[in-house]
């Protein structure tokens, strides 16, 4: 990962899509913002926010570059805070199958 004053970005390796990019472009930033009211589903959803937004389509290819915005990261964030409990159970399933998040 490289850190700019703006962004995040993230370097693909061998097995990596777009959601591996997210998921490490949102654990860059909670780690210098951290944020405990956030769980393993807002986490879920949010990798997913990112995954659809950070622009690019296509495969990637071993050591491809994606930059994820710190206000796209901070967007993400805040919708996922407005998730009922409804969309939070059912994002649940998901979360589970990514120890990291749990």
């Amino acid at each position: 990962s490289q850190e700019t004053e703006q962004s995040f970005i993230e370097v693909t390796a061998k097995g990596e899509g777009r959601t591996h990019l997210a998921r490490r472009a949102l654990a860059n930033y909670l780690e210098k913002n951290s944020d405990s009211s956030l769980s393993p589903e807002h986490k879920i959803y949010i990798e997913d926010y990112l995954r659809k937004k950070a622009g690019g389509k296509g495969s990637l290819h071993v050591s491809n570059t994606v930059e994820f915005s710190k206000s796209l990261i901070q967007d993400a964030i805040s919708t996922s805070k407005n998730l009922n409990q409804n969309q939070l159970k059912n994002l649940h399933k998901y979360a589970v199958r990514v120890p990291s998040l749990t």
